[in-house]
């Protein structure tokens, strides 16, 4: 049976938005690279920087951050310290883009959560500077 009459639709893909340089933007790249930010699916992220081969990455996620966290001479931060979801290790920097998939759980109490992500860099010995940071990103849990 169709019903007649105005109807609400409501779609809600989940988001990935970096997050704005509060001065200079960092050096280095992290963005979804696949896949929707949705319950019931996996996305992928990828971290890519002018970086030496070998130098040693992560993905780090929080459940706050902003575009103006923290500025220190090698980058800025966007994850508010004592915040943090998980971090992941990438491996060694080979000249192309380190990639992490994340499956999420189809349970919808995550739906319209807020979470924030940023990669790192560890650059080898003798490389100045050690530390080199990725863009911010801003991520909304949706609906498949």
């Amino acid at each position: 049976v169709l019903a007649t009459g105005p109807a609400l639709l409501r779609l809600d893909l989940g988001a990935a938005e970096i997050l704005a340089p509060c001065a200079l933007a960092n050096p280095c790249t992290l963005r979804r690279s696949a896949g929707a930010v949705v319950i019931g699916a996996t996305f992928e992220l990828a971290l890519d920087g002018p970086v030496p081969a070998g130098s040693l990455a992560a993905i780090r996620l929080a459940r706050f951050g902003s575009s103006c966290e923290a500025s220190f001479p090698f980058g800025e931060v966007y994850l508010r310290a004592g915040s943090a979801l998980a971090r992941f290790h990438l491996g060694a920097y080979a000249g192309v883009p380190l990639t992490l998939s994340l499956a999420v759980p189809n349970d919808p109490s995550l739906l319209a959560l807020e979470f924030f992500g940023q990669g790192i860099f560890l650059t080898p010995s003798g490389t100045l500077p050690r530390l080199r940071l990725s863009n911010g990103l801003r991520f909304v849990m949706g609906t498949p």
